[in-house]
């Protein structure tokens, strides 16, 4: 919600100042940077929280076409978003791995709630169709007047494919498979939703739109991104493990700096504008 509420706030902005191209280029560097360090991370917490970050490329992209469409698709993706995330990070936690370096999985036993629960959110969040993400992306896809947007948001697609795949393959595949208590079959309860959830789009956009959004063409583009990540993560996951993320950034102290730096910038931002 802390992360949401901001964005709302930026779209409800967007009807009174003219920030698209702005919005556009932030986007683009939230999308891609976000991809960078969730993938050169190692724990399933950090790698989720920074994926967030690359999610939100998505949603300013969208409220940076200024085209009711583009913020439509900002909307859904929003909150589409807070569904399968929240179902990934409650799926780590409630398996307790949320921690755990992702190469040391092997020796963890994990619920099969929690495998179900990756499964249902990793291919999501990598916007596979028929799931929920795959509408709300094709839907902004359509309506980027840009090109070099568009091209941005295919490499933040094959960033999430391959940061993805980093995390749930060996947390699903590499992991002995618990049996689960009462407790754990919330999240399996969870998952069933966030799968079901793709018919809301279904309802707010018509038979009309969704026959356009489920193309072939569509269909073929957003296959092949998640083909493409796992051969490449086939190939370079050993490089890719050597990887870390830099410490500078995200000490607590730089990232209260941080913060308050991009408050400034927001704030002179709506003077000049």
């Amino acid at each position: 919600m802390a992360v949401k509420s901001g964005l709302i706030g930026i779209i409800r902005l967007s009807e009174f100042v003219d920030l698209c191209q702005l919005l556009l280029v932030l986007g683009a560097l939230t999308g891609i940077a976000g991809g960078v360090f969730a993938l050169v991370s190692h724990r399933p917490k950090k790698i989720l929280a920074h994926s967030t970050i690359s999610q939100v490329g998505y949603i300013l992209l969208g409220i940076g076409t200024g085209t009711p469409a583009g913020i439509l698709a900002a909307s859904l993706h929003l909150f589409f978003h807070g569904l399968f995330k929240a179902l990934l990070f409650l799926s780590v936690g409630a398996a307790g791995i949320g921690g755990n370096d992702i190469e040391g999985v092997k020796e963890l036993s994990v619920p099969w709630t929690s495998k179900v629960g990756l499964l249902v959110g990793s291919v999501s969040i990598m916007a596979i169709p028929p799931f929920n993400k795959y509408f709300s992306k094709t839907l902004l896809a359509e309506h980027v007047n840009q090109e070099w947007a568009w091209f941005s948001m295919l490499v933040i697609g094959l960033g999430t494919a391959l940061y993805t795949l980093k995390l749930s393959w060996p947390l699903i595949v590499e992991t002995r498979t618990n049996g689960a208590d009462r407790r754990d079959i919330a999240v399996a309860a969870f998952a069933l939703a966030v799968g079901l959830s793709s018919f809301l789009a279904w309802v707010i956009l018509g038979n009309a739109e969704m026959a356009k959004l489920l193309s072939w063409h569509h269909l073929y583009v957003y296959l092949a991104i998640p083909i493409v990540g796992g051969l490449v993560l086939l190939g370079f996951r050993k490089n890719l493990n050597r990887l870390t993320a830099p410490y500078f950034p995200f000490s607590l102290e730089n990232s209260l700096v941080s913060l308050f730096t991009g408050f400034l910038v927001i704030e002179l931002v709506l003077i000049v504008f």
